[in-house]
């Protein structure tokens, strides 16, 4: 049971997340949060899965048998095993793969329960998490460049630094940030 005071703080509060300006801002934010967490996940879940492609036929493409031995045998969930594969490769750390799934976790609570961050003065996108999944879509995208460069007879000889390596999740990322005003996260 609520007393007057807090009643009339919660009443306060739920007219302010209610203002239009606010509201607009919470779908942007969620938004920009859900369009986040599908590059990274297309960077963690994707490019892992690409990276065992062994052929392809008429059905499609065929995998490894060491897809389901060095990735899926990690974990039952593609996304942490594919996180925990990364971490064997020396793409993510321990830090790393911890944000990774706290992503995660935000963006299900996000798409699952919009209207509780419409309506819910308590209840919030961290936008916080979107620096940490441009800057794991950063770390990923470098990685998977340092592979494909490797592999690529036309960069024989070159030295390409880490820094100039840019895939182009890492360039939408920086375009959608660049527009909500959250380019220099």
């Amino acid at each position: 049971v609520m007393d007057e005071l807090n009643r009339k703080r919660f009443e306060r509060e739920l007219k302010a997340k209610m203002e239009p300006a606010q509201l607009s801002a919470t779908l942007i934010a969620a938004g920009l949060f859900l369009v986040a967490y599908e590059l990274l996940k297309a960077e963690v879940v994707g490019k892992t899965r690409s990276f065992f492609i062994s052929g392809a036929d008429a059905t499609g493409f065929k995998y490894s048998a060491r897809y389901a031995t060095e990735v899926l045998a990690l974990d039952r969930d593609r996304f942490k095993a594919s996180c925990f594969w990364l971490l064997r490769q020396g793409a993510f750390t321990d830090a790393d793969v911890d944000a990774a799934t706290k992503i995660r976790a935000h963006r299900h609570a996000i798409a699952h329960e919009l209207p509780k961050f419409l309506v819910d003065p308590d209840a919030s996108v961290d936008i916080r998490l979107v620096s940490e999944a441009r800057r794991l879509i950063t770390v990923l995208g470098r990685f998977w460049g340092g592979i494909v460069i490797a592999g690529d007879d036309q960069f024989d000889g070159q030295e390409i630094r880490d820094d100039e390596i840019e895939s182009g999740s890492m360039l939408l990322m920086a375009h959608i940030l660049s527009i909500v005003g959250m380019n220099d996260t």
